[in-house]
């Protein structure tokens, strides 16, 4: 989207934008004869990271003996940033305990 700001403006805040995503900026000065040339960015500017907005997919579980489980997963649809650590809650199908486990 274009925006037009006051000629007595030398910053502007763009808004609203999506997070972890890189963004290729443009800026062009006009008179009343029209705009000059675009003057670009030589590198996209990337928004910073927040939390994912979506869960991780794919989840599933099989045991591999009396007393061990393996989880396979896929990371987030919408990660928002760079995956560092997986957090797990785990209860017995009884309800009678909570477990909480961060790797």
């Amino acid at each position: 989207p274009n925006v037009t700001v006051a000629a007595t403006r030398m910053t502007y805040q763009i808004t609203n934008l999506q997070p972890y995503t890189e963004y290729l900026v443009k800026v062009a000065a006009r008179t009343s004869a029209g705009y000059g040339n675009y003057s670009v960015l030589q590198d996209p500017v990337r928004t910073l990271e927040d939390k994912p907005a979506s869960s991780i997919t794919e989840l599933e579980g099989r045991p591999l003996n009396t007393t061990t489980i393996e989880l396979t997963w896929s990371n987030p649809i919408q990660p928002n940033g760079d995956i560092i650590k997986y957090a797990f809650s785990f209860v017995p199908s009884d309800g009678s305990s909570v477990y909480n486990n961060h790797i």
